[in-house]
């Protein structure tokens, strides 16, 4: 169990001797304001966001690919649209959306024009939960069929290079280096060998450490030696992947449920759903530091760019910005 520690110091953190994990709770340092909030009407837990600093697209579960204007961060403005039957999550690259959507499979989508998105190519799968783009090789975890990977040189026409049964619902991925890890509902998380498409394997895999049961992972992100998991009702889970054959807890931060995780520059952004977004300071993976929580209505998923962070919410998008008070 984590133990929270309030702490209400302006200017320095007071180190005080506590049992390890600990988490620090600074106030007064800097703190999340609200930029603008732009009703988008009532969605789905199930929705993606990503950001390239012009364009908010997210993968909304009733409505397929929303392309939101964030040019002005003030004043955002909904521009186009493409409807696809149940979009779980999306990357773009290129002008062309690439979405995970439960009913419909892989949806490629020409978004080169955002006022007028036209479908390139949609791929029937099983139930597509999450997508990862690196390079000419597309990622795609699903709730029913194995784990899939497509060269999508030609995006018209996404070829399977290489596939492999995780025997588990699978919801999110990230990859580094030769591996991808998968956020799993049965198996916690699992770390395949990707080194060679062509030939998957699994070689780790973690669910618990002690009394802590970790097993329905819904999203994961990937920093340095360390997996972040937004584990449901069991929070944040850090653990270290410096061997990714044998993956070991490190510490854990406790909330009502972790739907989505998002990493930068040294900070956890962590969707609690109806409590909220949380930040954490990651410098020290042991040592949380919780910088600020927003309550706000439930929080799906999270994206930043440069200095503004972008969270995909019940009923709308809403954007922040960092405040320095000293």
């Amino acid at each position: 169990m984590v133990k929270k520690i309030l702490v209400g110091v302006i200017g320095f953190i007071v180190i005080l001797a506590v049992s390890i994990p600990t988490i620090i709770y600074f106030t007064g340092d800097k703190q999340l304001s609200l930029v603008s909030s732009f009703n988008i009407g009532d969605l789905s837990a199930t929705s993606g966001i990503v950001t390239d600093g012009k364009y908010v697209y997210i993968a909304d579960a009733r409505d397929g690919l929303l392309i939101i204007d964030i040019s002005n961060p003030n004043e955002p403005i909904l521009t186009g649209y493409y409807n696809s039957s149940l979009a779980e999550s999306v990357t773009v690259n290129d002008g062309i959306a690439y979405i995970a959507d439960a009913f419909d499979g892989l949806v490629v989508v020409n978004v080169t024009d955002p006022t007028a998105p036209t479908l390139l190519a949609e791929l029937p799968l099983g139930n597509s939960r999450g997508v990862f783009l690196r390079e000419s090789l597309l990622y795609v975890v699903d709730g029913t069929v194995p784990f899939k990977i497509f060269n999508i040189s030609n995006p018209e026409s996404p070829q399977v290079v290489g596939s492999l049964d995780i025997s588990s619902w699978v919801d999110g991925l990230d990859i580094e280096g030769n591996y991808a890890y998968l956020a799993t509902r049965q198996r916690g998380m699992v770390v395949v060998d990707i080194e060679d498409p062509t030939s998957l394997s699994i070689v780790g895999e973690l669910s618990s450490e002690g009394d802590i049961v970790f097993s329905s992972v819904r999203r994961i992100k990937v920093e340095g030696d360390c997996a972040y998991l937004a584990a449901s009702y069991s929070g944040l889970i850090i653990l270290n992947i410096s061997d990714p054959y044998h993956p070991t807890h490190i510490s854990n931060y406790d909330v009502q449920y972790a739907y989505s995780v998002h990493i930068s520059d040294n900070l956890v952004y962590l969707s609690a759903d109806k409590e909220g977004l949380h930040v954490l300071d990651i410098s020290d993976p042991s040592n949380l530091v919780l910088f600020d929580i927003y309550a706000t209505e439930g929080v799906h998923d999270i994206c930043t760019f440069d200095s503004l962070v972008y969270t995909h919410c019940e009923t709308s998008l809403k954007i922040f910005k960092w405040d320095w008070s000293f």
